[in-house]
């Protein structure tokens, strides 16, 4: 006859000990922080949109350079476009507009559009002209990353309001 199988009767060989209790925690622990360093960071919505622009910058800055033709950007809520001056007016260089991330707004306060040859043209924000490569006629811009509810736009009226410039040197 097979005797039945009965549990031993010394509880100081049954489970785990402390310090190897101690020692396994510190083992998965280990583990985890491992498993979570190798993982792939996921940049926030509003700094990848930010990288994307200040990169495009750059590319459409060397384009005006390399190309000798003005080429800008003109703004929108949702995103932005790029554009190049041909036969006196701002013509889409691409196929289509940049789309940003729904949880990114681009805050605008255009001016009146300006008036040429009894048209009124809307101007892009911002214009890389190959003429001023060398020597910015204007260096003014902006870029960064909020809240959407912190944003707080401003407008000045009035005569006599003080106007302060500041910025590089334009030679």
């Amino acid at each position: 006859m097979i005797p039945a199988f009965s549990p031993p009767t010394d509880n100081a060989n049954a489970g785990f000990s402390l310090s190897e209790a101690l020692v396994a925690v510190f083992l998965l622990a280990l583990a985890a922080i491992v498993i979570v360093g190798t993982l792939p960071d996921r940049p926030v919505a509003g700094i990848a949109a930010a990288e994307r622009l200040r990169h495009d910058f750059e590319d459409i800055r060397d384009r005006a350079i390399i190309s000798g033709q003005a080429q800008a950007i003109r703004l929108r809520t949702d995103g932005y476009e790029h554009l190049k001056w041909e036969n006196d007016k701002w013509l889409p260089a691409s196929r289509r507009a940049v789309q940003l991330d729904q949880s990114v707004t681009i805050a605008l306060e255009r001016a009146k559009p300006q008036s040429r040859f009894g048209t009124e043209t809307e101007q892009p924000e911002i214009v890389f002209d190959p003429t001023y490569i060398g020597n910015p006629l204007v260096n003014a811009l902006c870029v960064g990353v909020m809240k959407h509810d912190d944003i707080k736009l401003a407008t000045a009226t009035g005569e006599g309001n003080l106007v302060v410039l500041f910025g590089a040197k334009t030679g």
